[in-house]
């Protein structure tokens, strides 16, 4: 026959008791079966519940089997409080009398004895109700707990910040003064400050490790770079919240290291000078293309610590001063174009192969402001393309460029024009590049002598510009066999020289030729 399981309780919403399930219920109390000396000693948050089974045909349970489990544990617990205190006039406390200690295991025993005893007496199907409740209680407790966590997460005031993350900070700090001021830092109105507060409100530190540092310092130098190329109308920012450096506009990043690898806002309309912050991005910078701005200053010494740097494209801005001999630190430049700004004095030795032969095949410091003599021992081994034009250089062109084992074996285009060279082209200058150059412009300069002969007649030469000089002997018949449509005819389509000099038939008719 089924049995049906009747709670003789009044049950009520109210707050979790003391030591309860949390569930948020309680039990409403029977206050009669409660003695009042328990209510002193807190035990009047003890629940009370009376279970009773009933079958179809109405028999009762035994009255001595129906006594439920916390009467039995009231009565006891009563019966052994007066046990103790006939004898110590007071319940166990928490003293540390050793005593007292002993009294309290002594109460604590008698009390699990006669749960134990209560326990047995009662039939299976008591058990069964009562483990059921216990179950309920404990998975109410349980999800109450888990649903209170995300409540103390959600707090409108931020967590203080982890003991890594502090550490993160501190590292980036120490790495920053090596490379900013701390006045500069801290200076509200400066790009440097604005930076570091971006970073403060994104909280770029969060959950970050040690290994995140460079990284980070990364992103601070982006974020300097582009403030200061926004002093005027422009573009916006490239700076977003939350989203990797790696994926801001003109920003590309090694596929392994993440590190920042190319830097390209070429034709933007940047207006502003370039910060020391450069010298942040030691770790893997290879290209950074600045050009076609409105950039202005000198160039920054942090600069000069990218080491790694390959390709850099400063031409068409209104750079200054002079070029640094710290050039010489870029050992890994393969092309460097410098051209229409404003830089004057002379060109660093630096910037040739010093220390035996360095990378660089491009080299453009076309119409800037440069003097002075080119040194006689600088040689570039590796060159391809070199343009000296639109400056003011002088002295003789050098002779290292075409002999010893540092020549230029790889020349192909020699843009020399529009200086003030003076003395003669040295008698090897064709055989450069291994007698296979396509371009060599001299003209608009001070020469004198004859122009030397000596070409492959299969040669690449297509362009040679040898007008407004000083030179007195006529063009020689190689020099002429390099038009491509004069036999023997090879590349040459654009010849330029002075009438008085020019011999070879068509391009040197009037028109053609310049006059003195």
């Amino acid at each position: 026959m089924p049995l049906s399981f009747t709670m003789g309780v009044d049950v009520f919403q109210d707050e979790p008791q003391k030591g309860g399930s949390g569930s948020g219920f309680r039990v409403k109390q029977d206050q009669e079966s409660l003695d009042e000396s328990f209510d002193s000693q807190n035990l009047h948050d003890v629940e009370d519940f009376s279970p009773s089974l009933s079958s179809p045909s109405s028999t009762m349970v035994e009255p001595s089997k129906n006594v439920t489990l916390m009467q039995h544990v009231k009565s006891t617990l009563k019966s052994k409080t007066m046990k103790y205190t006939s004898s110590s006039n007071t319940i166990p406390s928490n003293s540390n009398n050793k005593n007292s200690k002993e009294s309290w295991k002594l109460w604590i025993r008698d009390v699990v004895v006669e749960i134990s005893k209560f326990w047995k007496s009662i039939n299976s199907q008591n058990k069964k109700v009562i483990a059921l409740i216990a179950a309920v209680l404990i998975l109410v407790f349980t999800v109450t707990s888990l649903t209170a966590t995300p409540k103390n997460r959600g707090s409108s005031s931020s967590p203080p910040p982890s003991s890594s993350s502090a550490a993160v900070k501190g590292n980036l700090e120490t790495f920053l003064s090596t490379v900013t001021s701390d006045a500069i830092l801290h200076d509200p109105s400066s790009f440097q400050y604005m930076a570091w507060q971006w970073l403060e409100q994104e909280n770029a530190w969060k959950d970050a490790t040690k290994a995140a540092v460079p990284m980070l310092l990364e992103r601070y130098g982006v974020l300097v770079l582009d403030m200061h190329l926004r002093t005027g109308p422009t573009r916006e920012s490239v700076a977003k919240v939350g989203v990797s450096t790696c994926d801001w506009a003109g920003i590309q990043c090694n596929a392994n290291s993440g590190f920042v690898e190319t830097i390209n806002w070429a034709g933007q309309a940047l207006s502003g000078n370039l910060p020391q912050e450069l010298g942040l991005f030691t770790n893997g910078l290879k290209t950074l293309d600045l050009a076609e701005n409105e950039i202005y200053g000198t160039l920054p010494e942090g600069l000069f610590h990218c080491k790694k740097i390959q390709y850099l494209y400063l031409h068409d801005n209104a750079l200054r001063g002079e070029l640094s001999p710290s050039f010489g630190n870029l050992k890994n430049l393969v092309q460097l174009y410098l051209g229409l700004n404003q830089f004057r004095g002379s060109i660093p030795r630096e910037l040739g192969d010093v220390r035996g032969p360095r990378p660089l095949r491009y080299l453009s410091l076309y119409k800037n402001d440069l003097s002075g003599p080119i040194p006689q021992d600088m040689t570039f081994k590796m060159m391809f393309y070199l343009d000296l034009s639109y400056n003011n250089f002088e002295g003789p062109l050098p002779r290292s460029w075409s002999e010893g084992e540092w020549r230029m074996r790889h020349i192909r285009n020699l843009f020399l024009n529009n200086n003030k060279f003076t003395g003669t082209i040295p008698t090897n200058y064709p055989q450069m590049g291994n007698g296979r150059m396509e371009m060599f412009h001299v003209g608009d300069n001070q020469l004198t002598g004859a122009v030397p002969g000596g070409y492959n007649p299969v040669t690449f030469m297509s362009s040679l510009e040898l007008h407004h000089n000083n030179f007195d002997e006529p063009l020689s018949k190689e020099v002429c066999g390099l038009i491509v449509f004069l036999p023997p005819s090879s590349e040459m389509t654009n010849l330029k020289a002075d009438c008085n000099i020019c011999s070879c038939d068509r391009l040197c008719e009037p028109g053609y030729c310049y006059e003195k």
